[in-house]
């Protein structure tokens, strides 16, 4: 980044090229065709230290985005990319679609010489996709169901304390709580304790 060698070891100040970051967005929320995103707004409060602005682009498929004028790539993809969805919504298997958008994609010079040389690649890529979609449904569904294990373990070691402050056996209180008979001690040492 810095031509003149020597440079590196000037005391003042070196300049570099100034960077742009770039986020090219073809998720299915309805996103603004073009928007800044802070990387500040991922912090838990005010941050002075760091801060990054990229510049978020929506490439979906039929949107009126300059962007994808201006580069066939991104056009090209943003096809593709569209294709498959729309094939998946209309009810046709993620296999069945793709192999009928990468065919649609070589009969119409989209994506040329790529798909003719990667089209395997391309399609075991787009069967294998990762989806922010599905990633956050997922996360969602493991979210829930730590909480509701938690839920129903604290409540079953509330059950426990009560019936260890009743008297019952470790015996009779793993039977109707099923929970570890290390865990019932544990808990008798806290209802000793107040």
């Amino acid at each position: 980044m810095v031509k003149d060698k020597h440079k590196r070891y000037y005391k003042g100040l070196i300049k570099f090229p100034r960077p742009k970051f770039f986020v090219l967005y073809d998720g299915d929320k309805n996103e603004p065709l073009q928007r800044k995103m802070r990387l500040s707004d991922a912090f838990d409060g005010d941050s002075d230290s760091l801060e990054l602005v990229v510049t978020a682009f929506n490439i979906n498929y039929g949107l009126p985005q300059l962007l994808l004028n201006h580069c066939h790539y991104l056009s090209d993809d943003s096809t593709l990319v569209g294709k498959v969805k729309e094939g998946i919504r209309l009810g046709f298997s993620r296999r069945a679609t793709i192999s009928r958008v990468v065919k649609f994609c070589l009969d119409n010079s989209i994506m040329g010489d790529y798909l003719v040389e990667n089209s395997k690649g391309v399609f075991n890529m787009l069967v294998l996709e990762w989806n922010l979609d599905d990633a956050l449904v997922a996360r969602f569904e493991e979210g829930y169901e730590n909480g509701r294990n938690k839920g129903i373990n604290a409540g079953l070691e509330s059950v426990a304390l009560n019936m260890l402050r009743r008297g019952k056996s470790f015996d009779d209180i793993h039977a109707d709580t099923n929970l570890s008979l290390e865990r019932i001690k544990e808990l008798a040492k806290n209802v000793e304790n107040n």
